[in-house]
């Protein structure tokens, strides 16, 4: 840095000295022109009739005289000169200051496509991995046994190459006959839990609800008869520190009598999206 510095300097010093030298250059040659025109009689006889007027004298160069003439200019003149002087800088300032700024603009625009790319290779990749009725007490069957707890339960990954802060979870169950969710239909999350678990990129994690289920012989019946559907609907909410975003991905599924639980596709139920609140909250 110091070193191109002293480049410019050096530049600028010779430009300054070579501009006064080729001055000084032509206001001697114009010297040599002037004196050349005269035959040596009449140069002599003007050099001594009239010194003061003298072609070949030293001071009579044509950039001596120029300097000389300077002083004749009439003020008003001069502050003409002086404003056209200024307008020009200033006409100059502009166009270079409208340069710097669009090579900035550029520059930055550059940056933040390159700030984008690296947050979209680098950024956390959220993936559900399971859903499940976790047993927490009974016989272990394939499918729902009467009397049995369970626990629901879903598995989530994170498949990206940035650890992913898990924020909040909510895991709803409605084993309901007037429970029909349609396209239309809204979520309604009432069993929120706040976390900070950090999810490291490769891993992933079980969340599980705070309450636990069980069903009667009654109720199993009406599951394995199709009369009836258990339904699992929620969402995980985590943060992005790369993008400084929050995102919540929700789900629902629903249970197979052949003993799991396959989604639904219903779009106010299953998304992926930002978070609209304060990503600095866990949970709202």
């Amino acid at each position: 840095m110091r070193s191109r510095r002293r480049f410019h300097i050096t530049r600028i010093a010779l430009i300054l000295g070579s501009s006064i030298a080729f001055l000084a250059a032509i206001n001697q040659l114009s010297l040599l022109v002037a004196c050349n025109n005269f035959p040596n009689a009449e140069r002599q006889n003007d050099k001594e009739n009239n010194p003061s007027n003298y072609e070949c004298s030293a001071k009579d160069g044509i950039i001596a005289q120029g300097f000389a003439l300077l002083s004749e200019i009439r003020p008003e003149w001069w502050g003409a000169i002086s404003s056209g002087l200024i307008a020009l800088f200033t006409l100059t300032l502009w166009i270079a200051t409208n340069r710097l700024w669009r090579t900035s603009m550029r520059h930055a625009d550059h940056i933040e496509s390159q700030l984008r790319v690296m947050v979209s290779v680098e950024s956390p990749v959220f993936a559900w991995n399971e859903f499940k009725l976790d047993l927490i007490q009974g016989f272990v069957t394939t499918g729902i046994s009467a009397n049995n707890i369970y626990r629901p339960t879903v598995s989530v990954k994170n498949a990206g190459r940035s650890p992913m802060e898990l924020r909040g979870v909510c895991i709803e169950t409605v084993f309901r006959d007037d429970f029909r969710p349609t396209y239309d239909s809204q979520p309604t999350y009432n069993t929120i839990v706040g976390t900070t678990f950090m999810l490291e990129p490769g891993t992933d994690v079980q969340l599980s609800s705070p309450e636990t289920l069980t069903f009667n012989k009654d109720e199993v019946a009406m599951i394995e008869d199709f009369k009836r559907i258990l339904w699992m609907y929620g969402f995980v909410r985590y943060f992005n520190r790369l993008s400084n975003e929050t995102w919540e991905a929700g789900f629902i599924q629903q249970w197979d009598s052949r003993g799991g639980f396959v989604p639904y596709s219903l779009p106010n139920y299953n998304y992926h999206r930002p978070h609209d609140t304060d990503s600095a909250a866990p949970i709202p």
